[in-house]
């Protein structure tokens, strides 16, 4: 089970020199990827600044959709909705200004409606890569 707090999170991408059995003069850079996550109830979100990707996660068999709304700067909230149900994903690319701000939040979607329920904290994130 996802903890409900939001998280910001490096992970690092790329192998180790020793994971390779190479020597220090041929070991490859490492590269880090700096990404953040927000729940909500039922679902879960993924927001990577390289390439302006969000990954909208479906935890529950409720009914409803997963979303995510995110809103860059001071610009209109947008939501981004995975409607393939419990236990899915679905992966969203944006093209945001390299220097910027958003946030984004987890929420629960119905269709019918259109309405959003259930959301999260609101997560802050940098668009720099």
């Amino acid at each position: 089970m996802r903890k409900s707090k939001a998280l910001r999170r490096t992970a690092v991408l790329g192998l180790t020199a020793a994971a390779l059995g190479l020597g220090a003069l041929n070991a490859p850079f490492a590269a880090a990827e700096t990404y953040w996550t927000a729940d909500g109830e039922g679902s879960w979100v993924e927001y990577r600044s390289s390439g302006d990707q969000f990954w909208v996660h479906d935890s529950q068999a409720d009914g409803y959709s997963a979303a995510v709304q995110y809103q860059f700067e001071d610009q209109k909230i947008v939501t981004l909705v995975n409607d393939r149900g419990v236990n899915t994903s679905k992966h969203f690319v944006r093209d945001f200004p390299e220097i910027g701000n958003i946030q984004f939040r987890a929420c629960r979607h119905k269709t019918s409606t259109g309405k959003v329920s259930g959301c999260g904290k609101w997560v802050h994130a940098d668009t720099s890569s």
